[in-house]
């Protein structure tokens, strides 16, 4: 059994045992911090979200669906018994958890874009700097929105940059809409809050 197939195995026992535990709420954040190797070793918090180097394809997409949907056709847990105060903290920790994690994520795309940006500069490839400068400001736009950050005067300057450039332009509209679907994608992972909206200028 290879690295993914252990990985992926520890995830899906952790799932069923949440959901044998009668968990009420179950989250990515939970299943992964529930999830053990075979020696009893954690999986890691961020190896669930990990990328295909080449493709940049989520490695465990499949399973993430398959997480999601589980999680979808559970019961519908009773909302009346009101929580008490450490049930809410606790939630909310492990959202902020999950946050992270997703925030620390769109981070790490950043710079590696900004460092493949200057490096193209230097070779004056028109097409993949103009890929780049696309790339950029999407995670920009994602990282400065009220659901992923409280912004940035950087990432301000870099979003305001390129909607100037391409005001009225085709490669504006197909912008915002890698950015609509990027929410949706986080968004229906459950990865944060619903109560949030993204808003846009």
């Amino acid at each position: 059994m290879n690295s993914k197939d252990r990985f992926q195995k520890a995830v899906r026992e952790s799932l069923n045992q949440l959901v044998a535990n009668g968990e009420k709420k179950i989250t990515h954040a939970k299943i992964i911090a529930n999830a053990k190797y075979e020696d009893g070793s954690p999986v890691g918090k961020t190896t669930l979200y990990a990328k295909n180097a080449v493709t940049k394809e989520p490695i465990h997409g499949t399973l993430i669906d398959e997480i999601n949907t589980k999680i979808t056709n559970l019961p519908k847990n009773d909302f009346s018994k009101k929580k008490t105060s450490i049930e809410t903290n606790k939630e909310l920790k492990l959202r902020i958890t999950e946050l992270e994690e997703k925030n620390n994520q769109l981070l790490i795309q950043m710079v590696e874009i900004e460092n493949s940006f200057e490096n193209t500069a230097h070779r004056n490839d028109e097409n993949q700097i103009q890929d780049l400068e696309l790339n950029l400001y999407i995670l920009a736009f994602l990282l400065n929105s009220p659901l992923l950050g409280r912004g940035h005067p950087e990432l301000y300057k870099t979003i305001k940059s390129f909607e100037a450039k391409h005001h009225g332009k085709p490669k504006m509209e197909f912008a915002k809409q890698q950015i609509q679907k990027m929410k949706n994608e986080i968004e229906c992972s459950k990865v944060i809050s619903m109560k949030g909206s993204f808003k846009e200028d």
